[in-house]
């Protein structure tokens, strides 16, 4: 909760200070999420299908290039079969991140427009089901990402996008450091300019 708090008032900060700017939009956006985990542990993984939603600003720097900070709530996870010593287990993943995406955003021909950066997620929920078990200390509290995706103008002040996300961190708290859990995800969504 500390953590949501802290998230809220930076964003908060960022839309104020963003405000005084003449080239700066605000939106919202929303949609569907398709996510995995990959795992050298996991065999037969079925992807979770989840939504995002949220808030954007876009910093217009050029007619070309724009910076464009996100607030966004999105689901995250998985089933697998997960490979024990002398056997497996069944396990499903449900993850709900704040992410605060940044995009450097490239405008091209005919409304289409391409976007790329980093992505800083924080851990709100998780539950995590094994063997009839229910567990919420599963997963880590921070995961950082990377993203890329485009985007089309469609109607004035929508957006269609798209973008695949990779996870870059162990995104799962089990002690071992060799091999890496990592978050990836496509999301398909639309957004609305103010």
């Amino acid at each position: 909760m500390k953590n949501l708090i802290v998230i809220i008032l930076t964003f908060s900060f960022f839309t104020v200070e963003l405000q005084a700017q003449e080239k700066t939009d605000f939106g919202i956006k929303g949609g569907v999420s398709l996510s995995n985990i990959t795992y050298y542990y996991f065999s037969d993984t079925s992807s979770r299908t989840g939504f995002f939603i949220g808030l954007y600003s876009e910093i217009r720097l050029s007619n070309t290039f724009s910076l464009q900070p996100e607030i966004l709530y999105a689901n995250h996870g998985n089933e697998a079969r997960e490979i024990l010593l002398g056997g497996s287990r069944d396990i499903d993943f449900k993850l709900d991140y704040i992410q605060i995406p940044l995009s450097l955003k490239l405008y091209l021909l005919n409304g289409f427009s391409a976007h790329v950066g980093p992505s800083f997620n924080f851990l709100l929920n998780q539950k995590v089901t094994y063997d009839n078990t229910e567990k919420s200390d599963v997963a880590k509290n921070f995961d950082f990402s990377a993203f890329a995706g485009l985007s089309f103008k469609v109607l004035g002040d929508f957006e269609l996008t798209a973008r695949y996300i990779q996870g870059f961190t162990h995104a799962l708290d089990d002690g071992n450091s060799r091999e890496k859990a990592k978050n990836k995800a496509f999301q398909f969504g639309v957004g609305y300019r103010f």
